[in-house]
């Protein structure tokens, strides 16, 4: 029987912790939390990427005695958003745009030793404000989970 780590149970805390991870492994990009809009943003950042990591939400608590409201799932936001040159085509947008998701996949799946990582899915800008991208990735981190491999 393995001893999983302890978990963070604290929403800032776990924020905090999910964006020092992020920092480290997305050396390339500005990562923050909270969130400005991108037209609020320098070019020279968005030319660098921006992930912003934005809370919206908790729940599905542990309801056992003693337990109640621990182990929670907490629901985040990780915001993308880039610009690439006016002479650039949209294809060449859609190209960074998922380099960039890309690169927040496989830093979400080195996970984390105190806290399970979520990641179902991500949407994106649909080319529609070129020569600016977007991306937006539902995510949750909870309670660290026993490996069932």
């Amino acid at each position: 029987m393995s001893m999983l780590p302890q978990a963070i149970e604290n929403t800032d805390e776990r924020v905090d912790s999910l964006l020092a991870a992020l920092v480290a492994r997305l050396p390339q990009r500005l990562v923050s939390r909270g969130f400005k809009h991108y037209s609020e943003v320098p070019e020279y950042d968005l030319r660098k990427g921006v992930l912003w990591v934005v809370t919206h939400g908790e729940g599905d608590y542990a309801t056992g005695r003693g337990m109640l409201t621990k182990e929670g799932t907490t629901n985040i936001f990780l915001i993308g958003h880039l610009r690439v040159e006016e002479t650039d085509s949209t294809e060449t947008l859609e190209k960074a745009e998922l380099a960039f998701i890309e690169e927040v996949k496989t830093a979400i799946r080195q996970g984390h030793t105190a806290m399970d990582i979520g990641l179902p899915s991500w949407e994106k800008s649909r080319l529609q404000e070129h020569p600016y991208g977007w991306f937006v990735v539902p995510a949750t981190l909870g309670p660290p989970r026993a490996n069932t491999n």
